[in-house]
Formats: C-alpha cells, sequence, structure tokens
C-alpha cells in the first residue's frame, strides 16, 4: 500500500513540473517570439499592442498544447532513435 503511494506521490510531482515547465516556457517563448515577429512583419504602429496581444494569447494556448501533449511524444521518438546511440558508446 505504502509503495502505491510513493509511485503516486512521484507522479504527480513529475506532472506539476511539466506543466509548470510548460506554462513558464510557452509564456517566455511566446511572448518573444510573437512580439519580434509582429513588430517586423507589421511594425510598431497605434495597433501594435491589440495586434501582437491577440496574436501571443493564440500562441501561448498552441505551445503549451505542444509542450504537454506532443513534446512527451516528440521526447519517446528522440529517445528510441538515440538511446541506442548512448548505449553504445558507454
Amino acid at each position: 500500500m505504502k509503495h502505491n503511494y510513493c509511485i503516486d506521490r512521484i507522479f504527480k510531482l513529475i506532472m506539476k513540473n511539466r506543466i509548470a515547465f510548460a506554462l513558464i516556457m510557452g509564456l517566455i517563448t511566446t511572448t518573444l517570439i510573437s512580439f519580434v515577429l509582429i513588430a517586423v512583419n507589421v511594425g510598431i504602429n497605434s495597433n501594435f499592442l491589440m495586434i501582437w496581444f491577440r496574436s501571443w494569447c493564440l500562441s501561448y494556448i498552441i505551445a503549451v498544447f505542444a509542450m504537454l501533449v506532443i513534446a512527451p511524444k516528440v521526447q519517446s521518438l528522440v529517445n528510441s532513435l538515440f538511446g541506442k546511440f548512448n548505449k553504445s558508446t558507454n
């Protein structure tokens, strides 16, 4: 019984860390990228903040979704591809 409790606690901690990472990394990357791309493509004008904020909101939702749902699948793929190489070099 205690063994299952420990596994559950570890799993919850890992999930909290993964969610926190996705939220923070999504905030940083989408803010930077959307700001620069809107500034380059539209220019800084009177509508800049409204255009940027709308684009940022959409990109943040997509980025967090990708980090939570798609990234683990990509990580598995990378592990399966490069895990073989890492084992052979050790």
